[in-house]
């Protein structure tokens, strides 16, 4: 579905099993997954939270990788765990991918760069790996609203505290200055990275 220029798309699973497809469908899958960079600006993949192979496999294709946590201490936890899983990825070039750190469900400003202070610590000291802070996104009632009548945010209550941190966040990662070393690797580029990984997995099995 699509509006105001956004477009939608719901479901996908079994990223493995790209492995299993021929070597002509694939290309097949690929070229025409390549038809999105025509019509896209940004493309946005929610892998969901957890570190299985398939999720692993998404955030070493991608350029770039938004880690969504909140100040809970198990959310920060399970958002370190990510990270290590990813940083021994045999696959993950850090140079290649930029992660930045989107504060969830916080009560204030100062609140959210707390919890993303506490998570940089832990990854610098441990995985040495750079974290950039994107912003956060304030406790919100006209959000959970939104959830309740399957609506968003930004469109039912656009002048709400979480739609113009979304709005802020949105500008951030579409200003070509906020992050240019950051190279666009395309959508067939993406995939090309999943399969071949995924072939070379299914190689060593």
């Amino acid at each position: 579905m699509g509006t105001y220029g956004h477009r939608i798309y719901i479901g996908g699973s079994g990223i493995a099993g790209l492995s299993n497809l021929s070597q002509d469908y694939l290309n097949y899958i690929i070229q025409n997954l390549a038809k999105l960079d025509a019509i896209a600006d940004i493309v946005i993949i929610d892998t969901g939270a957890g570190i299985s192979d398939a999720v692993l496999d998404f955030l070493v294709a991608s350029g770039e990788i938004l880690v969504v946590a909140t100040p809970e201490p198990t959310s920060i936890t399970d958002s370190y765990s990510l990270l290590k899983a990813l940083n021994r990825h045999p696959r993950f070039l850090r140079e290649d991918s930029k992660i930045k750190v989107i504060a969830n469900k916080v009560s204030s400003d100062t609140e959210g760069e707390t919890m993303y202070n506490k998570l940089n610590t832990v990854v610098n000291r441990y995985l040495k790996l750079p974290i950039t802070y994107l912003g956060a996104i304030p406790q919100d009632y006209h959000l959970e609203d939104a959830v309740m009548q399957q609506k968003p945010v930004s469109m039912q209550s656009p002048n709400s505290k979480s739609a113009r941190a979304y709005e802020k966040m949105a500008y951030a990662l579409m200003d070509k200055e906020y992050d240019k070393s950051l190279v666009k690797r395309g959508m067939a580029a993406f995939f090309s990275h999943i399969v071949a990984g995924n072939k070379k997995a299914g190689q060593l099995l």
